[in-house]
């Protein structure tokens, strides 16, 4: 790494001290005619230098790619209805000018957590399960990500190896009976701690 400028960009340089790493010499069927074969045996890396810049919102990626300053972007929310159908195909605006929708898994989860520095919820695993049975996931995606993603049942994303034999959870799933069982339970347990103001569970933060 040449440069680092934090939240702005990042430049790369071929290393001296790469070890040897040739380009085959043999390739599969076609690639002969599609010119992949054009740097056989040359040694890897084939370029000199990398720029990374670095563009922490969805709307200022999205008009750089619209100034043709960048080929790729996401789709910011602000303009998801305006880019996509409802059949979630690309609008045809976009298509006459060239611009294609690639779709793709991305294998990332992402969870709430709780500070167990507070002492609400250090004291009761039954608020902490109750809040996980009454947040629906679902609506907060369809919202959110304009429906784009799924509940995760696991902390293993759905595309790895070993996902469908952890199972899902316990608590992985929006189930209000069982959210109220859940919370009635958490009152006697932070009764038990002395933290219920007049009887009730005392505000979240």
């Amino acid at each position: 790494m040449k440069t680092y400028d934090r939240k702005s960009s990042m430049v790369f340089v071929r290393n001296p001290d790469f070890r040897p790493d040739f380009y085959p010499t043999e390739g599969g069927p076609g690639d002969a005619e599609a010119g992949l074969l054009d740097d056989a045996g040359k040694q890897a890396p084939f370029v000199d230098v990398l720029h990374y810049n670095y563009v922490s919102e969805y709307f200022s990626m999205w008009m750089l790619f619209l100034a043709r300053q960048t080929d790729a972007t996401a789709i910011p929310k602000e303009t998801f209805a305006q880019v996509i159908n409802p059949d979630k195909t690309l609008a045809e605006k976009w298509s006459k000018k060239h611009i294609q929708l690639v779709k793709y898994t991305s294998p990332s989860v992402f969870w709430l957590s709780f500070n167990n520095e507070d002492p609400l919820f250090a004291a009761s695993k039954s608020l902490r399960q109750g809040i996980c049975l009454g947040f629906d996931v679902e609506q907060y995606i369809k919202v959110i990500f304009n429906d784009r993603g799924k509940r995760a049942i696991n902390i293993i994303p759905s595309s790895f190896k070993g996902h469908k034999e952890a199972g899902q959870g316990p608590y992985f799933r929006f189930d209000l009976e069982a959210a109220k069982a859940k919370i009635e339970q958490a009152k006697k347990e932070l009764a038990a701690a002395g933290l219920l103001v007049d009887g009730e569970i005392p505000p979240l933060r």
